[in-house]
């Protein structure tokens, strides 16, 4: 039997912040009866998680592997000291089942497809099968996204993964397109957002690079090239790039609306979708709301009327000419809501009002010409000329003598 051991508060809140990070496998030591966050090291992949164990060998340290699906799970491997495989010969292997299935249809509620997959996925899971695909469908108004769903069973235990699904846009009049989105812990891309790109906008998503670092970026499908796996390649903006959404946002003359509305409508367009907004009353003869979408490639947004027929170049740069006070009061509600919403706006700073501008303006001008007065000041001043009663020289620049 392997031993039991004693979980501290600080280690089970690292259990938690490690399964949201999509890392399911973790080493502890088995040499230590009561483990803190310290003790316990986490890995997404199996292969480093074994690299880490054979590295990490010694008199004191004795490190064992466990995966686990949810907190329960690695809490209940650690303190009864049961393998999955240990517990899911014992009278816990419904319950472990169970677990498993949950965490699916958790994921799968993620993923946008709600509850119309559970049953299907809960009849192929008791039957055992090695593999199995559940189909999906959804209509985006006149368009239709369909996906399959790829299921597998763990070779060394009864546990289900989702690994990946291949998404198909099929719009009226023509040819579909397609692509494969891998899951990590059931967890990446979801429908909507699969829509949205394989439709040719853009979604925001933190990817993890081979070096395991997180960064944010926009992400683009490029459909006219393809990676050998049939895949459209992908296209990737950075914030070194220099798109920022909120900025884009603050140039529109955006009718007053509540923090938490304004949150709402930032999430919804990182996740690429095509968002209504109402313009400020202020800015006469312009249409009352618009429809926007990100297009972090060209660092714009795209815009466009109820029809959705894109905006003139001339319509555009109506909408962005705005008199004084129509540009102090927008700045003054984006620094609200950036005030209000440090979460979403974490380097933001503050945008300043045109009043600052002009005071800056007018500071950097006077600062000049009170150098140039003193630079001019500072010139030595010229000989001062002295009056003579006798006769002035003649001179000349010609050779020989003057007459």
């Amino acid at each position: 039997m392997e031993k039991r051991h004693h979980l501290t508060e600080d280690a089970i809140k690292e259990i938690d912040s490690a399964i949201y990070r999509n890392e399911s496998w973790m080493a502890i030591n088995g040499w230590q009866y009561q483990i803190g966050a310290d003790d316990i090291y986490f890995f997404d992949n199996k292969e480093e998680a074994l690299r880490f164990v054979d590295d990490n060998v010694s008199d004191f340290d004795s490190f064992r592997l466990v995966q686990f699906y949810s907190a329960n799970d690695a809490i209940q491997q650690l303190l009864y000291g049961k393998t999955t495989n240990n517990i899911l010969s014992s009278k816990n292997t419904s319950v472990m089942n169970q677990e498993n299935l949950k965490f699916l249809q958790d994921r799968l509620f993620y993923l946008g497809t709600e509850k119309r997959l559970h049953p299907e996925l809960e009849k192929n899971m008791a039957e055992g099968k090695p593999e199995f695909k559940l189909s999906f469908s959804n209509h985006h108004d006149k368009d239709k996204l369909s996906a399959e769903l790829h299921f597998r069973k763990s070779d060394t235990n009864d546990m289900y993964f989702l690994n990946k699904y291949e998404a198909t846009l099929q719009k009226p009049g023509q040819e579909g397109r397609s692509q494969t989105f891998y899951l990590e812990n059931g967890r990446g891309v979801s429908m909507k957002e699969a829509y949205n790109l394989l439709d040719g906008r853009s979604v925001n998503r933190d990817l993890k690079n081979k070096e395991g670092e997180v960064k944010n970026a926009w992400i683009k499908l490029d459909f006219n090239s393809k990676e050998p796996n049939g895949n459209f390649k992908q296209e990737q903006f950075y914030k070194n790039y220099g798109f920022d959404l909120q900025s884009e946002l603050h140039k529109l003359p955006l009718a007053p609306m509540p923090s938490e509305k304004f949150t709402q409508m930032v999430e919804s367009l990182q996740r690429g979708n095509i968002q209504e907004i109402k313009l400020d009353e202020k800015t006469a003869g312009l249409p009352g709301s618009l429809f926007i979408n990100a297009n972090p490639k060209f660092k714009t947004l795209d815009l466009s009327d109820e029809h959705g027929r894109p905006l003139s170049r001339e319509e555009k740069t109506n909408i962005y000419q705005l008199t004084p006070e129509q540009k102090t009061a927008i700045i003054e509600k984006a620094n609200e809501n950036i005030k209000a919403n440090p979460h979403i706006f974490p380097d933001q700073k503050l945008n300043p009002l045109p009043a600052e501008k002009e005071e800056k303006k007018t500071a950097v001008v006077q600062k000049t010409s009170e150098k140039s007065v003193q630079k001019v000041s500072n010139k030595a001043p010229k000989k001062e000329q002295v009056t003579s009663l006798l006769p002035k020289k003649h001179t000349s620049h010609k050779r020989g003598l003057s007459l």
